[in-house]
């Protein structure tokens, strides 16, 4: 089984499961001060209670930042055998425990920050009635291209910005089609409210 680009969706080398640098990666937030998880995806390898491990990292940064309310460019968590890379942005905490030998700093800033760009291009806006988990396949791509050293972090920096343009337009465009809509339901009630003063008797 092959990985694909998570930007361009070619096919890649080297998703074989023994290979993966990331282990495990979640999407998380914070009600009344407690971790929620929105999104999470595991490979099945590295060390054992690994989602229990990203939630303590959650409640661990909830406490030091209340809400998830303060901006956080990168932070790590060191465990046995790995390694908890965490970024904060817009009340979201976006986790990945990678294979501490093999997953340098650098390329644990880009894992998060492509999948920090594109969970809020995909969700934000859409409050509490968006199914976030439907996020766990996008969220499988990116741990296989970020999980292979062979897949550059500086190549993708274009291809990135070009499949945010795209989905930011598809957003646009939703948003477009929706007020377009409601524009259209005012119009026809404010045509009702016309015709039904013109019914009333004088």
């Amino acid at each position: 089984m092959h990985s694909e680009d998570p930007i361009s969706g070619d096919s890649l080398i080297g998703s074989e499961r023994g290979r993966h640098g990331v282990f495990y990666a979640a999407v998380i937030t914070s009600r009344i001060n407690n971790p929620v998880v929105l999104s999470e995806v595991s490979t099945g390898a590295g060390p054992d209670g690994l989602p229990e491990k990203a939630v303590a990292i959650a409640r661990s940064e909830i406490e030091r930042n209340p809400g998830l309310g303060s901006f956080k460019s990168i932070g790590c968590m060191g465990m046995p055998q790995c390694a908890g890379w965490y970024r904060v942005d817009g009340g979201i905490l976006y986790v990945g425990v990678v294979d501490d030998s093999a997953f340098e700093s650098r390329r644990a800033v880009a894992f998060l920050e492509s999948i920090s760009s594109t969970f809020k291009v995909k969700f934000q806006g859409q409050g509490g009635s968006s199914n976030t988990r439907e996020f766990d396949s996008e969220l499988r791509r990116q741990m296989e291209y970020w999980g292979d050293s062979r897949n550059s972090v500086s190549k993708s920096d274009a291809r990135l910005d070009a499949k945010l343009a795209g989905l930011k337009h598809s957003a646009i465009e939703s948003i477009a089609s929706q007020m377009e809509r409601q524009d259209k339901i005012e119009i026809v009630a404010e045509q009702s409210e016309v015709m039904s003063s013109h019914d009333k008797p004088c």
